[in-house]
């Protein structure tokens, strides 16, 4: 079974493996801001692109969640940024 979530933990003040991970709990917006590239696209649209989870759009945002718990014993959420793929630390709970 291939993994996709994170794995590890790597900052300043903080460095852990994952033992379990959460998610991803998709979440995107403003997706109706992207313009086609092709306008005439608008007239027939492409009913096999689903916009909430197309990562690749220009004028939109789409991030991935992830609950995990690590090594060190804390649990974090983090986040993928859809356009760079890589993770952020939001915040862990207490």
């Amino acid at each position: 079974m291939e993994r996709d979530g994170p794995t590890a933990l790597r900052g300043a003040e903080t460095t852990a493996r994952v033992l379990v991970a959460a998610g991803p709990y998709r979440l995107s917006g403003e997706w109706w801001r992207d313009a086609p590239e092709d306008p005439t696209a608008a007239l027939s649209p492409d009913l096999t692109t689903d916009p909430t989870t197309d990562l690749t759009r220009t004028g939109s945002w789409a991030r991935e969640y992830w609950d995990v718990h690590a090594s060190d014993g804390a649990v974090y959420r983090l986040h993928r940024d859809g356009r760079t793929g890589r993770f952020y630390l939001d915040g862990y709970y207490d």
